[in-house]
């Protein structure tokens, strides 16, 4: 993971007990509160975000290739358009 200087700040607000599991698990790891948060906060935007971009490819690979067939059936049957030739040569065939 690329180190990066953290420059913008968010206040979160957590219960007593969520607190004092982040402490200790910052203790243990032997970072601050603060950098392991940070830490937590960049890994879940990293991956809801790769996520997203996974649906919206999947989506769009959908939509190409049964895009056509979808067009065609909202589209419905073609009717057939009759030119005033076409009338005139069916009125004198039949």
């Amino acid at each position: 993971m690329a180190i990066t200087k953290r420059n913008s700040a968010v206040k979160v607000l957590l219960s007593e007990e969520m607190h004092e599991k982040l402490r200790v698990l910052a203790d243990n790891l032997g970072q601050t509160p603060a950098t392991l948060a940070s830490i937590a906060v960049s890994q879940y935007v990293h991956q809801q975000t790769a996520s997203a971009g996974a649906a919206e490819r999947a989506i769009a690979g959908i939509f190409e290739k049964l895009g056509p067939d979808l067009l065609r059936t909202l589209e419905g049957p073609k009717k057939a358009v009759k030119t005033p030739a076409k009338a005139r040569q069916m009125r004198i065939e039949g």
